[in-house]
């Protein structure tokens, strides 16, 4: 048997752990002098992580709710802003410096990060519309 790909041909999980599919883009930054910094998604389980220890502790005070999701979204850009080595610019330890620049750019930052990751309005979106009716694969 020929070691060539078909694109019809089911992957294994061999392949799809080989494969390397998280996306990331160059982007300016207007509020910081338009310079570009370098943002990538997140994998299934990071992006879990982080947002889901947000929904944990939000409980039933919306105040407390708003604060947390402002925080989640620093830290999602946080995890997302990356040098040319693909390494986090920002540790742990840093991340309150981040909180402190502009919302403006934090929120344009989560908002990329979010498309990158496939998460977002836009990306429900695009799933429910490719989603059809339910499984296509044959009963026979």
């Amino acid at each position: 048997m020929s070691e060539t790909h078909n694109s019809d041909a089911l992957m294994t999980a061999e392949d799809i752990e080989a494969f390397d599919d998280i996306e990331y883009d160059d982007i300016p930054v207007p509020e910081w002098g338009g310079r570009k910094v370098r943002i990538r998604g997140l994998s299934g389980e990071d992006w879990a992580h982080l947002t889901g220890a947000a929904l944990v502790a939000t409980g039933r005070d919306v105040s407390i709710r708003v604060n947390i999701i402002a925080e989640q979204k620093i830290r999602v850009v946080a995890a997302c802003l990356v040098g040319p080595d693909m390494e986090p610019l920002f540790t742990r330890d840093k991340i309150r410096v981040l909180g402190k620049k502009s919302a403006a750019a934090i929120e344009r930052l989560y908002d990329k990060a979010q498309e990158l990751s496939g998460q977002g309005e836009d990306a429900v979106e695009a799933a429910e519309g490719n989603s059809g009716a339910g499984p296509t694969g044959s009963t026979s």
